[in-house]
C-alpha cells in the first residue's frame, strides 16, 4: 500500500528527504523548525498570561468554525485516499 502512494507525496516530506540527501545540517534545521513551530505557541501564552484572558470563549461561532473543519478535514480525507479509490471514484 506505501508504493502506491510514494509517487503522490511530496519529495520533500521530512525523513526520507533526509535520508536521502545524508546532510544532517538539512536534517537538524528541519526538526528545529518544528519543534520550534509546535512549542513557540505554549512559550508565549506562558509569558503573557495575562493574554490568556483577552482571548475569545466558546461560543456559538465555535459551532460554525469547528463545522467548517470538519469539511476542510473531509476533503483532505478524500483527497488523500483518492490514488487507492481510482481516478474515476471521486469524479
Amino acid at each position: 500500500m506505501a508504493s502506491d502512494l510514494r509517487g503522490h507525496l511530496p519529495r520533500w516530506i521530512g525523513p526520507q528527504y533526509v535520508g536521502r540527501t545524508r546532510d544532517p545540517f538539512i536534517g537538524f534545521t528541519m526538526f528545529l523548525t518544528l519543534a520550534l513551530g509546535l512549542g513557540l505557541p505554549y512559550f508565549a501564552l506562558g509569558l503573557f498570561t495575562r493574554a490568556l484572558k483577552s482571548l475569545p470563549t466558546s461560543g456559538a461561532w465555535m459551532v460554525g468554525v469547528k463545522k467548517a473543519f470538519g469539511f476542510i478535514l473531509l476533503a483532505l480525507a478524500l483527497s488523500f485516499a483518492q490514488p487507492l479509490l481510482g481516478e474515476r471514484a471521486l469524479v
